[in-house]
C-alpha cells in the first residue's frame, strides 16, 4: 500500500487507541491528505503535517434533489443522527427555552439517547426518522436549521438545508465557516455559546433575506 498512490480523507479529529504523533506520521506518508474543512486542514498543519500535502476538498449535496423552497413555514430543525457529540443536552435546552417556537428533529438513534423521553415530552418538538429519500420534505418543511454539535466534519445537513433555500445557525465547526458568511446566508456561534445566544441568531435568521441557495449552488455533486 505505501508504494502506490495514497490519498487519505480526513473528516474530523478524534481519540484512537493509537498516539495523535504515530498518526501524523502517517499521514505524512500519504501523498494527499483531503479535509473536509479549512478548519481541520489548518489544524492538520499546526499537528505536524506537511503542508503541502494538505488540500481542503468540501462534499456536496444533490442540487436536482434538493430544490429550494419559500420560507415562511416558521418552523426551526435539527437533522442528524444521535451520538454523544450531537449536543443533544442543548437541543433539550433550546427547545424547552423557545416554547412558542414549533421545532423538527430529524434522524436516526435518538430514542437511544437516555434523555430523549425528555425531549420527546415537549409540546413544540415532534421527532421524525424517515428514509433519505423523505429529507427534501423534511427541509421543504422549515425555514432554519440549526446544528449544536461539539464536533463535525460537516455537518452535510447544512449544504443540503442550504440547497433547499433554508437559513443555517450553525455551531462554528467542521465546513460550517467555509459556508456560512456569519449575517449574510446564515449565522455562527462557538461551540460553547450560552443559549440565549443561540436563540438570538435564530429570531435574527427569520429576518433574513438572502436567496441562501445561490450561495452554496456551487457545491453539487456535479
Amino acid at each position: 500500500v505505501l508504494h502506490a498512490r495514497n490519498l487519505l480523507f480526513y473528516t474530523h479529529p478524534r481519540k484512537m487507541w493509537y498516539p495523535d504523533a504515530e498518526l501524523m506520521h502517517v499521514l505524512n506518508m500519504a501523498d494527499s491528505v483531503v479535509s473536509m474543512c479549512s478548519m481541520f486542514a489548518q489544524q492538520l498543519v499546526a499537528d505536524g503535517v506537511r503542508e503541502e500535502l494538505v488540500e481542503v476538498a468540501l462534499v456536496g449535496a444533490d442540487a436536482d434533489l434538493f430544490q429550494p423552497h419559500t420560507r415562511g413555514t416558521g418552523k426551526i430543525g435539527f437533522c442528524s443522527g444521535y451520538l454523544p457529540r450531537k449536543g443533544g443536552d442543548r437541543i433539550l435546552e433550546l427547545v424547552r427555552s423557545m416554547p412558542g417556537h414549533e421545532f423538527v428533529l430529524c434522524g436516526k438513534k435518538w430514542p437511544d439517547w437516555d434523555r430523549f423521553a425528555e425531549l420527546r415530552a415537549l409540546p413544540n418538538l415532534e421527532y421524525v426518522d424517515v428514509p433519505y429519500d423523505q429529507y427534501p420534505e423534511f427541509y421543504e418543511a422549515i425555514d432554519v436549521f440549526v446544528s449544536v454539535s461539539e464536533l463535525e466534519g460537516g455537518p452535510v445537513p447544512l449544504i443540503e438545508s442550504a440547497m433547499c433555500n433554508v437559513v443555517p445557525v450553525c455551531s462554528n465547526t467542521g465546513h460550517a465557516a467555509d459556508i456560512i458568511s456569519h449575517g449574510e446566508n446564515g449565522f455562527l456561534f462557538d461551540t460553547s455559546a450560552p443559549i440565549g445566544e443561540i436563540q438570538s441568531l435564530i429570531e435574527k435568521a427569520f429576518t433574513c433575506t438572502c436567496d441562501v441557495r445561490s450561495t452554496v449552488e456551487h457545491l453539487t455533486w456535479k
